[in-house]
């Protein structure tokens, strides 16, 4: 079982999750998404077309029917007190990167947009 997991579990107990948003597909990031899916079986994916084709590619056998919600630029979506706008990010590191704004706390989640792989000096 991946690392998050155990985290993971320890921290829901016995709530499930609703929402799996992905905003990045690379594997260091994306790695545990057929894991969390065999865990919460109820659990919905968020989202684009992009990232539904990749993991497609990345986790064979992976079934994502029924479950798969897609969002595309300026889609919202409602978690009650807290919304998410999506931004597609093409490019700004892999192709299907978007990011996902939360407007009453003004929080960005910006997948791997503003990652940093080494220091300058």
């Amino acid at each position: 079982m991946p690392p998050i997991l155990p985290t993971l579990s320890a921290v829901l107990k016995d709530k499930t999750p609703t929402y799996l948003v992905v905003l990045h597909m690379e594997p260091d990031h994306a790695g545990s998404i057929a894991r969390l899916i065999e865990k919460y079986p109820t659990i919905q994916i968020v989202s684009n077309q992009k990232a539904f084709q990749m993991m497609e590619q990345f986790f064979e056998g992976l079934d994502i029917q029924g479950r798969a919600h897609f969002v595309k630029e300026g889609d919202v979506l409602s978690l009650g007190e807290h919304s998410l706008t999506f931004v597609m990010a093409p490019m700004v590191h892999w192709p299907e990167v978007m990011v996902a704004y939360e407007n009453s706390q003004k929080v960005l989640f910006s997948a791997d947009a503003f990652g940093k792989f080494g220091a300058l000096d």
